[in-house]
């Protein structure tokens, strides 16, 4: 019937072809928004073992079978795979130097074959963070562990501002925790205050401290005969201290400098969280998979856990201008100025439990 009417007919013939155009033209830019799409994956970096090349001062936390210790070492990576680690410090006296292998996958997730290691690097390769979840394992050990790259040219002037500092140690009775906030005056000088622990002795404190070239860090505490040993990172965003001395007690803190303009949408993307607790009976470490939404909420996926635990959890966290983060019913602490490193700390022994997390954003 159309064809009986050319008009009608040729009217039809040009709004198909203006059909077909705009089809056309639709896949055309429906493509080519693909194509920004694979334009934008092949953008993106894409990690390897190139990423961890040098020496890393490497802190670890840990317990095998009912001893508590922590250690320190120099982790020296050769970009293609292989390591070699030396301890420099062991509260069991341990010495040693312990060659190996490494992998880092494109979206940062680390692993040392031949053992129970498995954590995450940071995307520009100067922290990694990592647990042992296998207490019958290779080493029959469990442990946080935190690897900070040896900087160069470094100086006290370079450790300057607020930081917030997480603390896990153990005291010969127990796991406990404390939360504190120093302030470094770039000159060799540090205030600060403990505003929760675990065995409520919280009050203000002082002190001075050394930065070496290669970003050594010393503290001494006023009034507290403890020695004290760490390392600060590259422009000074990043701090680990550990003890030193013999005295019954182990300990590992790790700070992060405080923001300013910082919100909700600073916590945005998949981390891995690396966990240490323990209670008046055991002790535990967990590997988890976190994925914050940058409006307030997470996901929380146990990845790995020493007890056995398993299970997904929906939480809430709220975060402050400075940078300060609470994530609900589970801890406070601090997110790095980027987004890409996570700092949580529970000091609640009301619960039987405490612990210290650290986390870092997946590539």
């Amino acid at each position: 019937m159309r064809s009986s009417n050319n008009n009608f007919r040729n009217s039809y013939s040009l709004d198909k072809l203006l059909v077909l155009f705009m089809f056309a033209f639709f896949l055309a830019v429906f493509s080519g928004c693909q194509n920004d799409d694979d334009d934008d994956d092949d953008d993106k970096i894409k990690l390897n073992n190139s990423l961890l090349n040098g020496t890393h001062y490497t802190g670890i936390f840990a317990q095998s079978g009912t001893t508590k210790w922590n250690q320190t070492g120099d982790m020296v990576f050769d970009g293609s795979g292989d390591y070699d680690y030396s301890i420099l410090y062991d509260s069991t006296d341990e010495t040693g130097d312990y060659p190996g292998t490494y992998t880092v996958t494109e979206n940062g997730d680390f692993a040392m074959p031949g053992t129970d290691v498995i954590g995450i690097a940071s995307s520009d390769g100067k922290t990694v963070l990592f647990t042992d979840t296998a207490p019958a394992g290779l080493d029959d050990a469990i442990y946080l562990g935190v690897s900070i790259e040896k900087p160069s040219g470094m100086a006290a002037s370079d450790l300057s501002g607020d930081y917030v500092i997480g603390q896990i140690r153990h005291d010969g009775t127990r796991t406990k925790t404390a939360y504190f906030v120093f302030n470094f005056d770039g000159a060799g000088t540090l205030s600060g205050s403990c505003l929760a622990d675990t065995d409520d002795s919280t009050g203000d404190l002082s002190g001075t401290y050394d930065v070496s070239s290669d970003g050594a860090l010393d503290i001494t505490i006023t009034g507290l005969l403890k020695d004290f040993q760490g390392y600060i990172s590259e422009g000074g965003d990043v701090l680990m201290v550990l003890d030193t001395d013999d005295d019954g007690e182990v300990l590992l803190m790790v700070g992060l400098k405080k923001t300013t303009g910082a919100d909700a949408s600073l916590f945005n993307g998949n981390y891995q969280m690396n966990q240490f607790g323990g209670d008046d009976n055991s002790q535990w470490s967990t590997r988890i998979s976190a994925a914050a939404d940058g409006t307030g909420n997470v996901s929380a996926t146990l990845l790995s856990d020493s007890e056995g635990d398993s299970g997904t959890y929906n939480m809430s966290y709220s975060i402050g201008s400075d940078g300060t983060i609470e994530l609900t019913d589970v801890g406070k602490g601090i997110i790095s100025s980027d987004g890409n490193i996570v700092l949580l700390v529970d000091t609640e022994a009301t619960d039987d439990n405490v612990m210290l997390m650290l986390g870092i954003k997946k590539q």
